[in-house]
């Protein structure tokens, strides 16, 4: 029996997807578990996580509360700029000097890479490996399953406002002119919308296990997504690196944000009502 290369290749590139829900099934939380308040059923409306805690009865001045964002994020802040800077000026030279050998093994992988940043593919892993928890009754599971979905589309609303806002030309449409901005317009090249959701999904995946093995997969995976965006010429350089950095530290944020502040996400349960007219469907929280 032949095993061709095009076979191996999407093996590999493909391990993410699947070590996923074995990954999220024993995470064990870096956050402590906050303990629910009152068990009444209710809706819960996610919001916008402050820039840092504070104490209820005891207000704190707006320095001391913005110290400590400021401080745990400047040099996230400083790596990010100066890897926009240094990216940018290789714009052009990644456009026309990269190799693109037209192989079905790069082909290969370049596809399996696009899959890892596309919803089409990620959300129905993430709505499997949360009916697996709530068969299994492992709130765990659910719970982190709800997580890191909620991080990974948190990341791609802000990508998309990003986007919007800055309004860059992908290389197909302004070939050879990484400088073609007309923010507000529809262009929405800058950050790569698919680097940022696989590098989500990696950081609030590795947030949520303490699994050693997992971070030497499901980083690798989301850098061969940031790959895939420029070998396919779907993106410059410079969009991939911020897509990685703002995947980076918005899965890592809000995957904490809602275990801080949002515990209750572990309780959450699916409920549908229907008839043979009707069917609804929606989620109940209990807090």
């Amino acid at each position: 029996m032949r095993l061709t290369r095009c076979s191996v290749a999407l093996f590999i590139a493909n391990l993410a997807a699947i070590a996923m829900v074995p990954a999220l099934a024993g995470a064990q939380s870096r956050f402590a578990t906050p303990a629910p308040v009152v068990l009444a059923p209710t809706t819960a409306l996610l919001t916008a996580p402050p820039l840092a805690s504070f104490t209820l009865g005891q207000p704190q001045p707006m320095g001391s509360r913005a110290a400590p964002f400021l401080r745990d994020h400047a040099a996230f802040a400083a790596v990010t700029v100066t890897a926009l800077v240094a990216s940018a000026r290789a714009d052009r030279w990644a456009e026309h000097q990269l190799p693109r050998p037209q192989s079905r093994v790069v082909n290969s992988l370049s596809m399996a890479g696009e899959k890892m940043g596309n919803p089409a593919y990620v959300a129905p892993l993430l709505l499997a490996g949360y009916a697996l928890g709530r068969f299994r009754r492992d709130t765990q599971l659910s719970g982190a399953s709800l997580r890191v979905a909620g991080a990974v589309g948190g990341a791609l609303v802000l990508s998309e406002g990003i986007q919007f806002a800055v309004g860059r030309a992908r290389p197909s449409q302004s070939p050879g002119d990484p400088d073609d901005f007309t923010p507000l317009r529809g262009n929405n090249s800058f950050p790569s919308g698919h680097t940022t959701m696989a590098f989500a999904l990696a950081s609030a995946i590795d947030a949520e296990t303490d699994r050693r093995w997992v971070p030497w997969v499901v980083y690798p995976a989301a850098t061969l997504t940031a790959w895939s965006r420029i070998q396919d010429s779907k993106h410059w350089m410079s969009d991939v690196v911020g897509g990685a950095a703002l995947g980076l530290w918005a899965g890592r944020r809000i995957d904490q944000f809602e275990r801080d502040r949002l515990g209750s996400l572990s309780r959450v349960k699916l409920v549908v009502k229907g008839s043979r007219r009707s069917v609804r469907a929606g989620l109940r929280m209990r807090f």
